[in-house]
């Protein structure tokens, strides 16, 4: 059997093709993902947008899902929540996750020094 086609396993994970493991195809991701500058994450703006269109406010919203003023609170800052969580307020308002997030790109070097400054 030619070595480069071979597939053996190194313990119970670690599936061996040729000399290469698996963990190189994701060592190569991540090292091409690591030299950009560009990050992504969810805005909740089209939320916003959407609520005012109905008018109702961020106490409509958590009313009519159940949510707790934390998670509203988060949803506010534009931070993490839960997937459920979204799908929570869709269902609610009887819309799609694209009316209540959006992906948006941001610039990595340009945020960090901004939080640096509003940290110090």
């Amino acid at each position: 059997m030619n070595s480069s086609n071979a597939i053996a396993v190194i313990g119970p994970e670690l599936p061996v093709i040729g000399e290469r493991t698996a963990c190189h195809a994701q060592d190569a991701r991540k090292s091409s993902l690591q030299g950009r500058n560009e990050g992504v994450h969810l805005t909740y703006n089209p939320l916003w947008k959407l609520l005012i269109d109905r008018g109702m406010n961020k106490e409509d919203l958590r009313e009519l899902t159940g949510l707790s003023a934390s998670t509203i609170a988060k949803l506010g800052k534009g931070e993490t929540v839960r997937t459920d969580v979204l799908l929570r307020i869709c269902e609610a308002l009887n819309c799609d996750l694209v009316d209540i997030a959006k992906c948006e790109t941001y610039d990595k070097v340009t945020s960090a020094s901004e939080r640096t400054k509003t940290d110090g």
